[in-house]
Parts: structure tokens; sequence; C-alpha cells
């Protein structure tokens, strides 16, 4: 009986730097290759990535599309697969050894279990620093209904298992419904999508290197970044509501949304004080109906830093970035 087919999805735009290594780090897996289907979505590469991959080309699916950015570049993926097992890679990330082989044994051995997750390893190579993530008790090592990890991502306003280092069961995957909209962070609402459906189960080990570089999400302005949060929150927001989520998790994504919405208009200096009294009262109305701390959940949410008059909060940053 031969191995489950494992499908590997890389969306990439403008990485032929590092795309290589990313497919390698496939390619030198401890599962049957020919139960390894490498699918590259190019999402309108400028650069050489085309030629990049021409090298690997009779063993990668390779699909070019015009720029239409990662969400839509997930989704091509997703269509495109044929595997049992989809697992995300990054074009700038790497799996570590042993990866597909582990998390394909863990689906073999629990049919309840459609998400599985683990910790990476933040990696730096210009610096040559390495960081090991460290998830909370509350997951690692542990398989745990999706539902109870949601509700606990969304209470500790956390999340960990997006990216290149988390993998799904195709069949709940392609049920998936994904907007342009919410960009960099398909790979959270891919995460919360499984866990909706069933079990989900995190390694305590680090199974992929996560690379840190200059043109990362993480490091984009931060006036970028709160516009790309807002408009992906409201996109994940509008699923989550038509979708099998518990009413505590539409409760409390709508608060996340609201804030990034602060966030931005912030940014934009368009913030008003009725805009955070609104935040405020809704803030109190829901922590009871959801049985939360209010205090607890304004700190969660950096609500109390997002009160603060816009000069103020402008000012600080500005001391922060000098330091």
């Amino acid at each position: 009986m031969g191995k489950s087919l494992a499908s590997v999805i890389i969306p990439t735009y403008n990485k032929a730097e590092y795309i290589a290594e990313a497919i390698e780090s496939v390619m030198l897996q401890d599962y049957p290759q020919q139960s390894v289907e490498i699918i590259v979505i190019d999402d309108g590469s400028t650069d050489n990535t085309k030629k990049k991959i021409e090298k690997y080309i009779d063993k990668v699916k390779y699909v070019y599309q015009e720029n239409s950015g990662k969400a839509l570049a997930v989704k091509r993926g997703i269509e495109e697969s044929s595997g049992e097992y989809i697992f995300n890679l990054d074009p700038d990330d790497k799996f570590i050894q042993g990866k597909i082989r582990k998390v394909v044994k863990v689906f073999l051995e629990d049919r309840d279990v459609v998400h599985v997750g683990h910790p990476v390893i933040y990696w730096q190579a210009d610096k040559k620093s390495e960081r090991v993530e460290k998830l909370p008790a509350f997951i690692s090592g542990k398989r745990r209904k999706g539902a109870e990890i949601i509700r606990f991502f969304m209470r500790n306003n956390c999340f960990f298992g997006g990216g290149s280092s988390f993998a799904g069961r195709a069949d709940i995957l392609k049920k998936i419904s994904i907007h342009k909209n919410m960009g960099y962070s398909i790979d959270a609402y891919m995460v919360y999508f499984l866990m909706s459906k069933g079990y989900s189960y995190y390694f305590d080990e680090s199974l992929s290197y996560y690379r840190i570089n200059p043109d990362s999400y993480s490091v984009k302005n931060p006036k970028e970044r709160a516009e790309m949060d807002m408009l992906a929150n409201k996109a994940i927001l509008e699923q989550i509501n038509n979708n099998d989520f518990d009413d505590g998790v539409k409760i409390l994504y709508k608060l996340k949304t609201d804030i990034s919405e602060l966030k931005f208009r912030e940014f934009s200096g368009e913030k008003t004080l009725q805009d955070v009294l609104n935040l405020w009262r809704e803030l109190s109305k829901n922590s009871k109906i959801i049985n939360c701390n209010m205090l607890c959940l304004a700190r969660k949410y950096k609500l109390l830093q997002r009160s603060l008059p816009s000069a103020f909060i402008n000012i600080a940053q500005k001391i922060k970035r000098r330091k």
C-alpha cells in the first residue's frame, strides 16, 4: 500500500532568491517523493522566479497567474492540489527533515484530527541568528478540540501555527471560501476554518524555519500593516459569521476587527473620541455576554493604548523607533 499523497503549496511573489531552498527542503524530506506533490503558484513575479524553478520542473507543478495577492495564490494552490493533506510553505521558509512524515502520521492515526501545527525556528540568515518559538502550554504537544483552541486564541489575542507551520486535511480546505483582502492573514483563517471542523494537534518540536528578511510582512511600514490587518480582519469576520463558529468567537473577532479599524483610523488621522467611546461601550456589553473580564480583554487587545490621543501615540512611537 502506497503512502498518502501530501500536497505542498508554495505561493510566491518575487522570491527567486529563496525559492530553490524552499523547494529542496521538501525534496529532501524522508517521505517517498512519489507521494509528495509540490505546487508553486507564481503570483505574477517580475524577477527570475520562473528561471530558478526550471531545474525542478519535472518535480514541481508550476502555475503562473497575474498578480492577485497571497490569498488568491493560496486559493489557486488549493484548487490545483490532489493530495489528501495540504501543507503550506512560504517561499522564503523551509521544512525541517521529517516534517511531512511526522505530520502525516498524526493524520493517519487519528481521523478526528483535521489540523496539525508546530512551533517554528525564527531565522535571520543575514545576522546568523535563530530563535525557537515557544507555544503556550495549553496547546503544546496536545490534541484538543479545535473550537477550544480558537476561543483560547481569541480570548488572549494570540495565534500560533500559521505560515509554514501547519497542515490540514484537503477535503476540508477544498470547501473554504477565500477573499483577496485576507492577504497575509489567509494562513490564520485556514487554521481557524480547519479547527472549526474537528480536532487539532500541535507538536512541541519545531518542524520548519521561518525566515525574517527585510521585505517580510513583520517589518512593513506600520500604517501599511494597519491597513492590511483591517482589510484582512473584515474579510475573515464575514466568513466567520457565515460559518460554523460559536457566538463567542464571532463576538471576539468583531472586537478584533473594530480595534484594527480604529488603529488604521489612528494612523490616518481620522480617529475620534466617539470612535473610542463606541468601542468601550461594545466591549462592556459583549464581555458580559461571553463571560470575559472587560479590563483583561482591553489589555489583551491593546484597547487602552488605542484609546490615547493620536498625537500622544505618534510621539511614543517615534521615541520607540529611535531606541
